[in-house]
């Protein structure tokens, strides 16, 4: 990925505005707590960190004619499809359930998935990727996988709030549904905290970039996107109780449908692996770095 252009406007904003570089590209140093460190980080950053994720919506959809519609229209696209496609095989096979709400309970499970597969995918490269742009101290390490979250998760946010629109309009969402933006911040939390770890690893471990699809696909095949965790034989459930997205994935249906039981236990213990995985990540990013530079 070519960052020439962001590095020009980079430079363009420190000449305009009069500051410093490392009033911009470097945070001031936190010694003890990381998690203070990476606050400080964003605190720093945040308008050169804003103006480069707009650079890269921007150059995503550059050269074609209907541009960042895209963002809107992919999302659409894709579940009309996959809708056609889910009612003429399920009109037959769900007597006891709408069709319409069970295309909401397929796609409330799937468009999270996406955002983690995407998330998940662009943050094993972050840095190999970023190399460039790494070397010439124009940005922090520790911001690159947060980028490709922010950039991964687009995809899937804005399928979810379509689902919440077609939810609405069909009836089956109810108040559970302001539920939803907390949740996602706090899944949010759990992608960059897990990027933080996968683009640490892949930076030292290349090959990981290799098995990522592999994983991807497992993972996709044994949480929850098509089905209902309750509806499971016994022997089976195991499965989901150390699958961490299955808490996510379970926790959005029961926000988004209104049938769907939202079990408060899952929802806690989803919060809980988000705090966790984000401190895990965050005391690795800051640990490493310094190998991490010393690696590109």
């Amino acid at each position: 990925m070519d960052y020439s252009v962001f590095i020009s406007k980079v430079n363009y904003h420190i000449m305009t505005n009069n500051v410093k570089p490392t009033q911009i590209i470097r945070a001031k140093k936190t010694e003890g707590n990381p998690l203070v460190y990476l606050l400080n980080t964003f605190w720093t950053n945040r308008k050169i960190f804003y103006r480069v994720i707009l650079s890269e919506i921007r150059k995503q959809y550059a050269g074609s004619y209907l541009g960042i519609i895209w963002i809107f229209l992919f999302p659409i696209l894709f579940m009309s499809v996959y809708s056609l496609a889910f009612i003429s095989i399920l009109k037959t096979q769900s007597a006891n359930q709408p069709v319409e709400q069970l295309v909401l309970v397929i796609f409330s499970g799937l468009m999270p998935f996406i955002a983690f597969s995407e998330s998940f995918s662009r943050a094993a490269g972050a840095f190999i990727s970023h190399k460039s742009l790494i070397k010439s101290a124009t940005f922090n390490i520790e911001l690159m996988p947060v980028i490709e979250v922010l950039l991964g998760q687009i995809t899937g946010l804005v399928g979810m709030l379509l689902l919440l629109f077609c939810g609405i309009i069909f009836g089956y969402v109810s108040i559970k549904c302001l539920l939803f933006f907390p949740f996602w911040l706090m899944y949010t939390l759990f992608l960059v905290g897990l990027s933080w770890i996968i683009a640490t690893i892949g930076l030292f471990v290349r090959d990981i970039q290799r098995i990522i699809p592999s994983i991807i696909l497992i993972m996709m095949m044994i949480s929850p996107i098509g089905y209902i965790t309750r509806f499971l034989p016994v022997e089976l459930k195991f499965i989901n109780y150390f699958n961490p997205l299955s808490y996510y994935i379970h926790s959005f249906q029961g926000i988004i449908i209104q049938s769907v039981d939202l079990e408060f236990s899952q929802l806690i213990i989803s919060c809980c692996i988000s705090i966790l995985l984000f401190l895990l990540g965050a005391i690795s990013i800051v640990t490493f770095k310094k190998s991490m530079l010393n690696a590109l």
